[in-house]
């Protein structure tokens, strides 16, 4: 995790802002349970350099592997995420809270937090809470699906 907010600074201070995108991303989601168990990923983009890490823990990290990956996205990749963003009205600084998670024995959460800046423009979404609570709501689903459309590029890449 070190390795990456390094990266993520040097990216966040080398951009070339003529590219207009500049996004890192800390996704964490777990189960808080008997069986407790988290997935902590994080994302970063900087103009076309492109960063991934993901770190299990608890129950179920015995079957997983933690994992980093660096690469350069195509500039069409770079488009089709601003462009998602606003498709789907992400560039705004919006806040999805759940506060029922404090009193619960089991639950599935997220953590997410999402840094952007877009030609020049700085915005930031915050959502934590029991994905029971808060899936169905219109933020979350689509910082999720940035976040996938994000994962299956730096995989492919």
């Amino acid at each position: 995790m070190k390795k990456m907010l390094i990266l993520i600074l040097f990216l966040s201070s080398t951009v070339s802002f003529s590219q207009g995108l500049n996004i890192s991303i800390s996704y964490l989601n777990g189960e808080k349970s008997k069986d407790s168990h988290s997935t902590e990923e994080s994302y970063a983009i900087g103009g076309y350099e492109a960063v991934y890490s993901v770190k299990y823990s608890g129950h179920t990290s015995g079957d997983k592997k933690d994992g980093d990956k660096t690469c350069r996205l195509s500039e069409e990749n770079v488009i089709l995420v601003k462009d998602f963003i606003f498709e789907k009205g992400l560039n705004k600084d919006a806040t999805l809270r759940d506060e029922s998670t404090k009193y619960k024995s089991f639950e599935i959460f997220v953590n997410i937090t999402v840094n952007m800046k877009i030609d020049g423009s700085e915005y930031k979404i915050s959502i934590n809470g029991d994905t029971d609570e808060i899936g169905h709501k219109d933020l979350y689903k689509n910082v999720v699906a940035l976040i996938d459309k994000i994962r299956v590029m730096i995989k492919d890449c």
